[in-house]
């Protein structure tokens, strides 16, 4: 047997199970009041309204009890923000108390250095370390720092001397130099009158 999307919704919502004779009674009342008001029931487009009425129905949700279930979640909600705020409170009191503690003026112990200090001078033991110096090793310190430090003198002595003699040397050829740069062009000054006159 084919049925139609209204009534395979119904049975959708029942668990798969087709209405009893009075479970259909009240359906066909219900669609009828749908089909007075002008909604099409067996309209595809319309199947997610039928579902939700279906589904009301199926449940025997009225009116009356979802407002009763509202009330009472209501109720639960106050009792449990009334715990909270509560907790908070109790929460705010241990705050207020630790504040109040810390804010006050705390002893200071007293505390003798003096007879701590000559406790423990008389616990030590005395003094038995020696400090002994190897003065080998002293002494071949001092002798490489002192060879490296001639060394560097020496090399800074090296240079100076080289760039001394260096001008010095300059200074001593900036004649001859001058000398040989005439003699060069006399040279060429009589090569050119020559090459002129043949």
């Amino acid at each position: 047997m084919a049925y139609t999307n209204t009534e395979q919704i119904f049975m959708d919502v029942l668990g798969g199970r087709s209405p009893s004779p009075s479970e259909q009674k009240q359906i066909d009342a219900l669609l009828a009041i749908l089909m007075r008001a002008g909604f099409v029931v067996d309209e595809p487009s319309n199947a997610a309204h039928v579902t939700m009425l279906a589904w009301g129905w199926a449940r025997e949700t009225g009116r009356n009890d979802v407002l009763a279930a509202l009330h009472g979640n209501r109720q639960d909600m106050d009792t449990k923000i009334t715990a909270i705020h509560q907790g908070i409170e109790r929460q705010l009191g241990v705050i207020d108390m630790v504040r109040e503690l810390k804010d006050r003026p705390q002893p200071s112990p007293s505390v003798d250095t003096d007879r701590i200090a000559a406790a423990l001078i008389k616990a030590m033991p005395p003094p038995t370390a020696s400090i002994k110096v190897d003065t080998s090793l002293l002494k071949d310190a001092v002798m490489e720092s002192v060879s490296k430090l001639w060394l560097l003198i020496a090399g800074v002595g090296l240079v100076v001397f080289f760039w001394a003699g260096m001008e010095w040397a300059q200074h001593q050829l900036a004649p001859v130099i001058e000398q040989l740069h005439l003699q060069n062009q006399q040279l060429i000054n009589k090569l050119a009158n020559g090459h002129h006159a043949h």
